[in-house]
């Protein structure tokens, strides 16, 4: 059987919120171009 960890590989602390780099995220992970 497979056993599947969401936890992440090392802690992530963000200071800030980035607006674009929140608006590149989708772009990212489905692999094509949003129209912006």
């Amino acid at each position: 059987m497979f056993i599947h960890n969401k936890r992440l590989q090392y802690t992530v602390r963000v200071a800030t919120p980035n607006p674009g780099l929140a608006n590149l995220l989708p772009e990212l992970q489905s692999g094509r171009q949003l129209r912006r």
